[in-house]
């Protein structure tokens, strides 16, 4: 051959080589926390705990401490847990738009509040009471901009500001302790039928969830939010097209495409069995579209209720004042950088967490938006090890949903397989997707020990 043409082919080679390893994410490569900056968050979560007010009767004494019992509780646990985005160049990033909304609000100065990322899958932001505010990772994949999350950051820190988390336990406390509502106790208590369902429907609005608001102090937050948001040089439009998003999010798929199970689990060697989602998905569509189910009804069941209402009250509150606001004022950049990032981080909480299903579910989903994608095989392979690992030991259940009305119809038929496959069909899967992407993977950090696992396990 001619040198030049070879050479020219080696560099060829190279630079393709070069592009591709550069694309590659590898379990080394996730976020690494700054665990001292975690445990300055925890004391100072916990030097905020709370103690029931004066003039509480013994009988309301004892809830309140019950209640902030468990959400310190709560809140200790997520500050030692996985959870909290502790990288110091995200969670500069963040603080940085947290400090410009505190720098432009005179009455914030003095609040102190704790923002963090979590990589938690679930689409959500919360204030948990004691100044622990945490954007979820699942949440923030989907915002389109820097003001997105500025707002996002601005209703919550509306939440603590109003003290709506002290204003909710102190309702709850007085619900509970009502005399009417201990009469209706005993008086489904003494009955000999249907006591569980009259419970069950009595307690489930009364449950106490220091992660969630009610309806009218969700607009309460949007309006102090919005105030807040106007000072800061954001686009306060934002707020709308945030809200617009969150309305539609339960039908709101990250990548384009979903996974086709029976196409991606499907190899000559070992074919895909259609016995394992055999049953007729349109039972799902059709309890969503049923009609005895009222449009109010349906918006309850959100993720987040209520956005229309909230989107009217943007519409009847926020008046152009001419002012130039931008969509970005920290860093377009990073911003797109920690998109492109966090859908890995999910994946591997999902796993950390025993949320299996998930995992998997997102590993396929990647597979097909991103053909070859090596972290979405080694996750694949490693998933289907531990759930066979679990579902020997009689412990998968835990791990793995349910099939459900509310989740899309690719989520529930991976759901219906898994619950289908036995061990060794299990193990026979993960056998041939290993294998038709062995020489892809040979050198990737971590897959030879899933392979040995899964050689060891066919024995």
């Amino acid at each position: 051959m001619n040198p030049a043409v070879l050479i020219k082919a080696l560099l060829f080679t190279l630079l393709s080589a070069s592009a591709a390893y550069s694309q590659v994410i590898t379990p080394g490569d996730l976020l690494r926390d700054d665990t001292s900056l975690r445990n300055r968050y925890l004391l100072a979560s916990q030097a905020r705990e709370q103690a029931p007010p004066d003039n509480a009767d013994r009988d309301e004494a004892a809830t309140y401490r019950k209640i902030y019992e468990e959400q310190y509780k709560d809140i200790t646990t997520f500050w030692s847990g996985s959870e909290p985005v502790t990288d110091p160049a995200i969670n500069g990033y963040l603080q940085s738009i947290v400090d410009r909304i505190i720098s432009a609000n005179p009455e914030l100065h003095a609040l102190d509040a704790r923002v963090v990322f979590s990589r938690d899958w679930w689409p959500n932001a919360y204030c948990m009471g004691d100044g622990t505010i945490a954007v979820n990772a699942g949440l923030f994949i989907y915002l389109k901009n820097e003001a997105e999350l500025a707002f996002v950051v601005c209703h919550e820190l509306a939440h603590d500001y109003l003290r709506h988390n002290e204003k909710e336990v102190r309702a709850y406390v007085q619900k509970i302790n009502d005399v009417a509502f201990q009469q209706d106790l005993k008086r489904i208590a003494r009955q000999g039928y249907s006591v569980n369902r009259q419970l069950e429907d009595l307690l489930k609005v009364m449950v106490f969830d220091s992660r969630r608001h009610g309806r009218d102090h969700e607009s309460e937050a949007d309006t102090c939010g919005l105030r807040f948001m106007m000072h800061t040089g954001y686009d306060c439009r934002a707020m709308r097209t945030c809200l617009q998003m969150l309305d539609h999010i339960d039908d709101t798929a990250f990548y384009s495409r979903a996974p086709r199970i029976d196409s991606l689990l499907d190899f000559p060697g070992y074919p895909f069995r259609p016995s394992w989602i055999r049953k007729s998905s349109a039972i799902f569509s059709d309890m969503k579209q049923d009609a005895s189910v009222t449009p109010a009804e349906k918006d309850s069941m959100k993720t987040h209720p209520d956005c229309a209402n909230r989107i009217l009250l943007f519409d009847n509150t926020w008046k152009d004042d001419g002012a130039v606001r931008q969509d970005f004022l920290v860093s377009e950049q990073k911003f797109k950088e920690i998109k492109s990032r966090f859908y890995y981080e999910i994946m591997e909480q999902c796993y950390r967490q025993d949320e299996l299903s998930r995992n998997l579910y997102y590993a396929l989903t990647l597979l097909v938006n991103d053909p070859g994608n090596a972290y979405a095989v080694f996750s694949v392979v490693r998933c289907f090890n531990r759930i066979r690992e679990l579902q020997k030991n009689h412990r998968l259940e835990q791990s793995i949903d349910r099939e459900n009305a509310a989740f899309p119809v690719p989520y529930n038929l991976l759901l219906r397989m898994l619950d289908r496959m036995r061990l060794d069909e299990l193990e026979s899967v993960n056998t041939a997707f290993a294998a038709a992407y062995g020489s892809q993977m040979a050198s990737y950090p971590g897959y030879a020990a899933q392979i040995a696992e899964l050689k060891d396990t066919s024995k």
